[in-house]
């Protein structure tokens, strides 16, 4: 039996770190896999939830995780997240774990604190921790298990700088003495009501944790310089997985591309795609048939909240202040489309209304009354506007409030309380639309929070939702063309709400709208066209380097080439006369979000010039005439020269220097020749001496230094 007691315990501490990456940040996932957690999350959820947050651990992050029941093992030492394969095998240690046993919080908080210690984790390193119940009643001096108090890890934890985020499973989880340690960190409470919110509040925990800032909706965000990583998350009600990432409309390398699940482990209900130091410009990824899609971007900066005290007295002003860290030249940027608001929330109340918050500038709470002592949060959002796009962020801190007096809070009376005001979140509270003249805007989604104690009734341009109290609902409404939007709620025995949302519509064009080719004939290249474009009224484009194909409705193709004067096309001998069309796209560079755009070029393709036939005359005597067709492959014109030679017959010559005669017809000069066709006359003087028969030679062309023969063939009858 102590053979076995020892081996435990050498199983349960097992490796605490493997290589930890200096660079990264390091954060320890607990589950509590206890007997109980069999019956409040039968489906694992939890896993689910451990998953998303090695989804979105950074390749140079370090994760760890720690189970624990009676005991409490390391199931993942603390590493690096690494790329796709380290991170399916991590998922992979988290198969088949028996939940079974008591819970020893107090032993897991002390096996993560060492994990921490080991891998030389700084101040500020989150422990995430998950529970469906907590031995509250260590305090009085009882212990459920032989593991070290909860009293004591944390203050081990506390004195470390170490932080603790715990997700309460279930209503009864989250308790005065759970708030009450957590508080003691620095850290908050998520709670999960059932085990399907569970993904959903890791989700939570690990975009605070990892840095992240948030934007729902949308498959496509421009990234700044200095950007430390993206992920696109995507949710199906089903299964799905997110598909090709793109950069500037070029597919990323799937080497640069962290995905969950791994490919060829089948879709699930949620995937992610994570890039490490994206390089700046439009980022898209495919996110087809998702319910929901996120995305995420670890900016070249953070916002912290700074520390509020874990314990206050109702009545008592509760500091709140919040601090922008990173590059100075990055913050400054950041800091005009900063916007931050700060309230208190109560377990089981109506929060408060919002304050206003300025970075580094301190504001303070007013703790309210309570009858007893109550879990609390300070909670802070932010709106961050970067390049085209408007991010959330939300930090949050627990503390406990303890009544003023508690007598007088007992015997006091109730107050006859006025309406209390209907609280909705709604999301984003601006937006953005670039678009080109013409195109029609899409519509605005708003992801509106309900109030937590009541269901509500929610319009916008006509549009109604009911959102029932603490669920999401998405509305989706016409996107007006001056950007003001007006949202309003009702619910019974609240005060209405109103919400007045200022979007901005930014409509762009291109010069020219449009691109044609002078006319060119079959196997002539076109004279070149000067390519520039320019977006108006402000702004920079640049023509997309992808191929540029003009076709026929026959289907012919003419490929346009490119060169330093301009757009050239050289349609073959063999392209049949018609128009040609085609399209270049234009990707604006500056602003960044909007569309890229297809300029039409057309191209009229004229008959192929035709070779001039043999030249036959024929005739008695005196002079001769035919009249004789040329053109020559060039739009421009050339300088030609036109030399009959000698006619010779079987008995006697005629001489072209007195005798053959070129004559321009049609006010021609007969200097210069292009494709369109030009007439001149052969004549020919017959002697009455002249033999008759058959007398053959030819005319010569000579053009750009190419030369051209037609044959010329004179019958003499006498």
């Amino acid at each position: 039996m102590i053979g076995a007691l020892a081996l435990t315990a050498c199983a349960a501490r097992g490796p605490l770190v493997d290589g930890v990456d200096a660079g990264g940040r390091r954060l320890v996932v607990v589950l509590d896999r206890s007997t109980s957690m069999r019956d409040n999350d039968p489906d694992d959820a939890a896993r689910a939830g451990v998953d998303l947050t090695l989804a979105l651990a950074g390749a140079r992050d370090n994760v760890a995780v720690v189970t624990f029941a009676t005991s409490a093992e390391v199931v993942v030492p603390l590493r690096p997240a690494g790329g796709t394969a380290a991170r399916a095998a991590a998922r992979a240690a988290l198969h088949g774990l028996e939940r079974n046993g008591v819970s020893d919080v107090g032993r897991a908080l002390e096996r993560a604190r060492e994990v921490l210690e080991a891998g030389q984790a700084p101040r500020g390193s989150p422990i995430v921790f998950l529970t469906d119940g907590v031995p509250y009643r260590q305090p009085r001096g009882r212990r459920l298990s032989a593991g070290p108090e909860v009293d004591a890890a944390v203050a081990a934890i506390a004195a470390r700088g170490y932080r603790i985020f715990a997700i309460a499973l279930g209503r009864g989880a989250s308790t005065p003495f759970l708030n009450r340690l957590v508080a003691s960190t620095g850290g908050a409470i998520v709670v999960a009501r059932d085990p399907g919110e569970l993904p959903a509040a890791f989700e939570t925990v690990a975009i605070e944790a990892l840095g992240y800032l948030r934007a729902e909706r949308g498959d496509a965000l421009t990234v700044l310089p200095h950007a430390r990583r993206l992920a696109f998350l995507g949710r199906w009600d089903r299964a799905g997985q997110v598909g090709v990432v793109t950069h500037d409309g070029a597919a990323v390398d799937e080497a640069a591309v962290v995905r969950t699940p791994a490919p060829g482990a089948g879709a699930g209900p949620f995937g992610v795609a994570l890039v490490e130091a994206p390089a700046p410009g439009a980022w898209r990824a495919e996110l087809a048939g998702a319910r929901d899609t996120v995305l995420l971007l670890e900016p070249g900066f953070s916002v912290d909240l700074e520390p509020v005290p874990p314990v206050v007295a109702a009545g008592a002003a509760v500091p709140v202040a919040v601090r922008l860290a990173g590059d100075p030249a990055l913050v400054e940027q950041a800091r005009p489309g900063l916007r931050l608001q700060a309230r208190l929330e109560l377990d089981g109340a109506a929060p408060g209304g919002w304050t206003p918050l300025a970075p580094g500038e301190p504001a303070r709470l007013t703790a309210p009354p309570v009858r007893e002592e109550t879990a609390a949060r300070v909670v802070v959002e932010a709106e961050v506007a970067l390049g085209e796009r408007t991010f959330q962020l939300r930090r949050a801190r627990a503390l406990t409030v303890q009544p003023a007096d508690t007598s007088a809070a007992e015997d006091a009376p109730p107050a006859d309380a006025p309406p209390a005001p209907l609280e909705l979140t709604v999301r984003p509270t601006t937006f953005t639309r670039l678009v080109w003249e013409g195109d029609p805007l899409d519509p605005v989604r708003l992801t509106v929070r309900g109030d937590p104690a009541r269901a509500a009734r929610v319009t916008c341009q006509g549009v109604t939702v009911e959102v029932p109290a603490r669920a999401s609902r998405v509305l989706e409404v016409p996107c007006p063309e001056d950007g003001a939007l007006t949202l309003t709620g009702d619910a019974e025995g609240a005060l209405p709400f109103r919400l007045d949302l200022r979007g901005e519509v930014r409509r762009h064009r291109l010069s020219p709208a449009r691109v044609t080719l002078p006319a060119t004939p079959a196997g002539v290249a076109s004279r070149p066209v000067p390519l520039a474009v320019a977006l108006e009224p402000e702004g920079r484009a640049e023509v997309s380097p992808a191929r540029l194909v003009l076709a026929h409705p026959s289907g012919h193709e003419v490929e346009v080439e490119r060169g330093d004067d301009g757009l050239v096309a050289r349609p073959g001998p063999d392209a049949p006369p018609g128009r040609y069309a085609g399209a270049l796209v234009v990707v604006a560079d500056a602003p960044r979000g909007l569309r890229s755009r297809e300029v039409p070029v057309e191209l009229e393709v004229l008959p192929a010039v035709r070779a001039p036939h043999a030249v036959a005359v024929h005739g008695g005597w005196g002079w001769v005439t035919r009249p004789v067709e040329v053109a020559w492959p060039t739009l421009e014109e050339v300088a030609l020269t036109i030399s009959p030679g000698p006619l010779r017959g079987d008995d006697a010559t005629i001489d072209p220097e007195l005798d053959i005669r070129v004559v321009p017809l049609d006010g021609w000069s007969g200097e210069r020749l292009s494709h369109e066709p030009r007439r001149f006359a052969l004549q020919v003087f017959l002697s009455s001496d002249l033999p008759a028969g058959v007398y053959r030679g030819a005319l010569e062309l000579v053009a750009a230094g190419h030369a051209l023969s037609i044959p010329v063939e004179l019958e003499v009858r006498r």
